[in-house]
């Protein structure tokens, strides 16, 4: 392992963004909703069995609008729902909304300091890397981490690293 630093940089998270960065991920909240319908099945089949009787289409197809409306709900408000979620546990962290982190890359990881916590993530665990106009978006399932990178604090050498090690394609 290499622990020579590269690139150090800072961000600073907010509400807004959070919800923006929680929004470039859609598919993490959508596949929330396979184990709901799990779920579903599991009841309805015996809910059906013990006491409607009803065929069993019926259930699946309130299953599949159910899905519908959810997904509708969800690709609507997600922004906000991260948002909301965020303010409420910074506050019960009492810590700012806008809260500020160091992020160092290294050649095989990175480090986030910052509050609460600081995280060390090898880029082989994030699941998820995105660029948008201002920002880039890791996301680390393993570890339930979102780590924001404003691009105006990057140098243009991190900018190239952090494409070609996500191997995030620029179109213009």
């Amino acid at each position: 392992m290499n622990n020579k630093k590269l690139f150090t940089t800072k961000s600073t998270m907010t509400p807004d963004r959070y919800g923006e960065m929680i929004s470039s991920f859609p598919f993490g909240i959508f596949g929330s909703l396979f184990l709901l319908d799990i779920f579903f099945i599991i009841i309805l089949y015996i809910f059906n069995k013990l006491i409607f009787n009803v065929p069993f289409y019926i259930n699946l197809l309130f299953i599949v609008v159910f899905n519908i409306f959810t997904s509708i709900y969800l690709s609507i408000n997600i922004s906000n729902i991260s948002k909301n979620n965020y303010i409420k546990k910074m506050n019960r962290l009492k810590l700012p909304l806008e809260n500020e982190s160091e992020i160092d890359f290294y050649e095989d990881y990175l480090v986030s300091k910052g509050r609460p916590a600081i995280v060390e993530l090898y880029y082989r665990e994030i699941n998820k890397a995105v660029e948008v106009e201002d920002y880039f978006y890791f996301k680390c399932s393993k570890y339930n981490s979102n780590i924001l990178v404003e691009k105006k604090n990057c140098s243009k050498e991190l900018i190239d690293f952090i494409r070609n090690k996500f191997f995030i394609k620029v179109i213009l």
